[in-house]
């Protein structure tokens, strides 16, 4: 392979900080950096056991690590459940909330399990939509927050 440079090889530049993306907001006070690390019985991408000896994580991998001072200066408590979102604009959440403006009405279609905090994309808070179809009954909060917006819930029936 050729390289176009002035030496010919491959030249990896270091970045003075971590903020050289031109896409990325100004960090406030509330927003953490996440790196991601290879873990015990993980090869690449595949995971091959749900324990992490080397962290002292056992019975599951989705598990956030965080600093104490930033745990303490954010009241989180270990162990709590969090929400987590990217504060980077991929343009998915811009463009859906466009379409979204320029609809007369607007109808979710959800996995029932997709709801809260197990969603894709923070699009938009439920009273946004005039409609709701998905696959099951969602859970009783779920159900009641939806209730509680006067959306109207479709439960699709699988035609099999």
């Amino acid at each position: 392979r050729e390289w176009k440079t002035p030496n010919g090889r491959a030249n990896f530049i270091a970045p003075a900080t971590l903020d050289e993306d031109p896409d990325q907001p100004p960090i406030d006070g509330d927003v953490l950096r996440l790196f991601t690390i290879r873990s015990d019985s993980q090869f690449n991408t595949t995971v091959y056991n749900e324990d992490d000896r080397f962290r002292g994580i056992y019975g599951g991998r989705k598990v956030l690590l965080v600093n104490q001072a930033d745990m303490v200066r954010l009241g989180l408590a270990e162990g709590e459940l969090v929400d987590v979102h990217g504060v980077t604009d991929d343009g998915v959440v811009r463009t859906k909330r466009a379409m979204m403006q320029a609809s007369e009405r607007c109808a979710l279609l959800v996995n029932h399990a997709r709801f809260g905090p197990s969603a894709l994309h923070a699009l938009a808070d439920l009273t946004e939509f005039d409609a709701i179809i998905t696959d099951a009954p969602p859970a009783p909060e779920d159900r009641a927050a939806i209730d509680r917006a006067g959306i109207a819930l479709t439960i699709a029936k699988d035609p099999a």
